[in-house]
């Protein structure tokens, strides 16, 4: 019976953990989810060490270093429910005040690459029909100026 609670609570310590690192977002592109992540984690080890080193700061007497270190600790803590509730990791307020991405975060570059190659196809095409259209031009003004020749003679 040991074995199996401790598995349970080292399950729900996977899950809480999982949560925790991707602010809860379950049905998200792979790539916002690693983002995420790497964010959570980074910002965790930002305010462990900070609040580590503010302790040490205390320690040896630079209380100003000390203070800088703990706020800066309490606002890293203020961006992880931040993160959590807007679920975007590139916030940037625009000149009317409202939130908007500053950068694409996801992209499918294997439709890019399809919409690239099509229209490198229809500039082909569109080229091909100038070219034409070039040459009939070029033929017809010959024609007209024989034409006239003839009539003036």
């Amino acid at each position: 019976m040991v074995k199996l609670s401790s598995f349970r609570s080292t399950m729900k310590f996977k899950s809480l953990l999982n949560n925790f690192l991707t602010s809860g977002i379950k049905t998200a592109a792979p790539e916002i989810i690693k983002k995420i992540r790497v964010l959570n984690l980074l910002e965790l080890a930002f305010v462990i060490s900070s609040f580590f080193l503010g302790l040490f700061y205390f320690y040896i007497g630079a209380v100003s270093l000390f203070y800088a270190c703990m706020i800066a600790g309490f606002m890293g803590l203020s961006t992880i429910p931040l993160l959590r509730m807007t679920h975007n990791t590139m916030l940037i307020h625009d000149t009317a005040g409202e939130l908007r991405e500053c950068r694409v975060i996801s992209t499918n570059i294997t439709n890019l690459k399809i919409k690239i190659k099509k229209m490198e196809r229809d500039t082909a095409k569109n080229n091909a029909k100038l070219s034409s259209l070039n040459n009939e031009y070029n033929l017809l003004k010959k024609n007209i100026a024989g034409f006239l020749r003839k009539k003036k003679n």
